[in-house]
């Protein structure tokens, strides 16, 4: 009996990637309706121009240089807001839109930690643990990110679907790529 109970003690400890998956799906995307505002990315144009001649040839290579050194700066815009419906349960998520919305519908099956957008079906559940401010959101944020398996080769990427919480704020965090009709959608959702 001490034997088994230990075991169970052990496996208690050990953290399983999938177990990591549910509680957090369980925690931070709880069923019921919600209201997630759709950003985009806006970025600031440095304010320095680069001197060229008639023909479009740069006159000073250092100038060039200074200029690829100076980063623009990135901020989110918000363009819009998406009512979702978040349904969980013991093995899945379910997350679709409730309104008129090109969205997609996502299913996240939680034992496999496989997710599927539209058809597409997603594995290589990765977590994520941003620790730096460094980000687009200003702030350290932790989730999980899903791809598709793709050759090494292939350039075109395919379809992405990540969730996290902004440890500054709280919200949630969605990002989905994916194609409709040959067409790549991406968006962005904070809530």
């Amino acid at each position: 009996m001490i034997l088994f109970s230990l075991f169970l003690f052990g496996q208690g400890l050990a953290q399983d990637p999938k177990s990591e998956l549910q509680q957090f799906v369980r925690t931070e995307f709880v069923s019921g309706n919600h209201t997630l505002k759709v950003v985009k990315n806006q970025w600031e144009k440095p304010d320095m121009e680069i001197p060229t001649d008639y023909n479009g040839k740069i006159l000073d290579p250092k100038v060039w240089s200074e200029a690829k050194l100076k980063t623009p700066d990135v901020e989110t815009k918000i363009t819009g807001t998406v009512k979702l419906k978040f349904e969980y349960s013991d093995n899945s998520l379910l997350i679709y839109p409730t309104g008129n919305s090109i969205l997609p519908e996502i299913e996240i099956e939680l034992e496999s930690s496989i997710a599927r957008i539209n058809g597409y079906e997603l594995d290589n559940a990765k977590e994520m643990d941003i620790k730096d401010s460094k980000n687009l959101f200003g702030s350290p944020w932790s989730g999980f990110q899903w791809k598709l398996n793709q050759p090494s080769n292939h350039r075109e990427k395919g379809p992405k679907l990540t969730l996290g919480k902004i440890k500054g704020n709280g919200d949630k965090y969605i990002e989905v790529i994916w194609f409709k009709n040959d067409v790549k959608r991406h968006y962005r959702l904070i809530g």
